[in-house]
């Protein structure tokens, strides 16, 4: 890689990261391979063209970059340049859910960890028991400073770590970090390769950043648990959760005092999931925002629902907290009905459908186009891509903190929820006859 690509990527600029050649290996003929890529193309820029929010598209000259592409396309010389070229040019809309999802590939690459901003510096935010990554001496809280020559930015990690585990999978990863105040090292991460079909259904990827957690699979229950003073504990893992699921949660806490409610690592779902649970909140109907689409501006309408939790409550969110994690956390935030903790959101609001269509006949491959329909305006004219949730009171985990696996985050959560608790009623006073 050289100086200027690095320097590019580094600035900012993921298009660099995108041209980056990763061989594939050939299945069938390249030629029969670029003119498949260049029907790839006109199925996803026409996609985009036709649904982008923006019908302006930002201002680009949306057919001279496609044409641009497809010359990419014709240039390239293997699979994975002719793929980048189409990634690269929708990534030129510099929008979070506007993302070109390649044909899958029949394997999966693990690398033993996951990393995520706190603050703004990026960290090992898990760590595999025995995989790769602890097998090559990382520990969790270690500083994350680059990978594979690209560096570690709170605004471009998970695009960087997709891209590298994902949709492009590599065959190592050459991760920089620092321990405290040692010298930053290198070490090579080699995958370990897990042989199954990763997007079996396009259709269901609500938020294609939630794709990178390797310990996803782990956390798709609620968790609820109620402590002996009275606050209740909910762990929401993310919002696509039926409208029944979400009243049986509400529920179980509607006997809390106090409420903490986190949404740390939660990567977003369906907005019909989120209104659903913000009904809970509300004792009248209300109006959240507006939704801005190609055409019309369209009312985000709340209706209340049984039970009400109008307990004092407090949001946690760290920088992974995404999409209707944020819009949840904010609405709360901004009407007074909860205090939010934790670090700044990541920023990635904007509503999404996801397009799916193949290329072939008899042998076809499927992909996809997430592209961002909607944006959403709140009453105060605030919009969080881009920006985030600013929280009420900041917590980031110091990296001992992480290393030990303490939470002194939710212990903050708790501590204020316990100074909110409401008196005990006073049972009434009978004479003895």
């Amino acid at each position: 890689m050289t100086r200027s690509l690095l320097h590019s990527a580094a600035c900012g600029g993921l298009a660099a990261l995108l041209l980056l050649s990763f061989p594939l290996a050939a299945q069938v003929p390249l030629g029969f391979e670029r003119g498949r890529a260049q029907n790839i193309l006109d199925m996803v820029s026409e996609s985009v063209e036709k649904n982008f929010h923006d019908p302006q598209l930002r201002g680009l000259d949306w057919k001279q970059m496609t044409a641009q592409a497809r010359q990419e396309i014709n240039a390239a010389q293997d699979v994975g340049q002719m793929y980048a070229a189409i990634f690269a040019l929708v990534e030129r809309l510099n929008d979070s859910h506007t993302v070109f999802i390649p044909p899958s590939r029949a394997e999966r690459h693990l690398f033993g960890f996951e990393a995520k901003a706190f603050g703004d510096e990026i960290r090992v935010s898990e760590l595999k028991k025995g995989g790769r990554a602890e097998a090559a001496g990382l520990q969790r809280g270690d500083r994350i400073l680059g990978v594979n020559g690209i560096r570690a930015e709170r605004g471009s990690i998970d695009f960087v770590m997709l891209y590298f585990t994902v949709l492009r999978p590599v065959l190592f990863m050459d991760v920089v970090y620092a321990r405290g105040r040692e010298t930053p090292r290198t070490v090579r991460i080699e995958p370990e390769v897990k042989k199954e079909p990763l997007l079996t259904d396009l259709n269901k990827i609500e938020n294609i950043y939630q794709l990178i957690r390797e310990g996803q699979s782990e956390r798709e229950d609620a968790e609820t648990r109620l402590y002996e003073d009275g606050v209740g504990y909910l762990k929401l893992p993310h919002f696509g959760f039926s409208s029944s699921a979400l009243s049986g949660i509400a529920k179980k806490l509607a006997g809390s005092r106090a409420l903490v409610i986190d949404l740390r690592d939660n990567p977003g779902g369906y907005v019909g999931s989120v209104s659903d649970f913000i009904g809970h909140f509300e004792p009248e109907p209300a109006v959240i925002g507006d939704f801005y689409r190609r055409k019309k501006a369209e009312p985000w309408k709340i209706k209340p629902r049984s039970p009400l939790l109008s307990m004092p409550t407090f949001v946690l969110v760290d920088g992974a907290s995404s999409s209707a994690a944020e819009l949840f956390a904010y609405h709360l935030q901004r009407t007074g009905r909860a205090v939010v903790i934790g670090d700044r959101t990541s920023g990635r609001v904007t509503g999404a459908r996801t397009f799916v269509n193949y290329a072939g006949l008899e042998s076809r491959v499927y992909f996809a186009v997430q592209v961002a329909v909607s944006r959403l305006v709140f009453p105060d004219g605030e919009e969080l891509e881009k920006r985030g949730v600013i929280p009420d009171r900041t917590c980031v985990p110091a990296p001992d903190d992480l290393k030990e696996k303490l939470d002194p985050c939710l212990d903050l959560a708790l501590s204020l929820a316990r100074e909110q608790l409401p008196a005990q009623p006073v049972p009434s006073a009978t004479t003895p006859r």
